[in-house]
């Protein structure tokens, strides 16, 4: 019984991974927002999330113990203080925003195209793109 104990906490262990996401780009001291997703950038997929103040325009954040799989990084700049993204009426950031990959800079982000596998820890890099003008 012990041994298989062992045996399953040793799976458990090498199944999970720290992730890093440095996320460049930020201006001023606002917080920035990291989501991790899996599956697609609907809020139903996007569970691991944190935040941190930027230092000299770049905010890193660590997601611990995080299952090995496919995710994309969603990030945004909280420069208006509200905790979301806000948008303009027909949908566009109105703050700094950016995914893994540097999807979504020209068109709408696609969870495919932002998307790396996790096998093991990692580094992830996020660039914040000015809002549309």
């Amino acid at each position: 019984m012990l041994v298989a104990a062992l045996l399953m906490a040793s799976v458990t262990a090498a199944a999970a991974a720290d992730v890093t996401v440095s996320v460049a780009g930020a201006a001023g001291r606002a917080p920035v927002f990291v989501s991790l997703c899996s599956k697609s950038f609907d809020a139903r997929n996007c569970m691991a999330a944190q935040r941190a103040l930027p230092v000299d325009g770049v905010a890193v954040m660590m997601f611990r113990d995080l299952p090995e799989g496919v995710y994309a990084a969603a990030a945004f700049q909280d420069e208006d203080g509200d905790g979301r993204l806000a948008k303009t009426p027909v949908g566009l950031p109105r703050e700094r925003f950016g995914f893994s990959n540097g999807v979504g800079r020209t068109a709408p982000p696609r969870f495919h195209k932002a998307a790396f596998a996790v096998t093991g820890d990692m580094t992830v890099r996020v660039e914040l793109n000015p809002p549309p003008k």
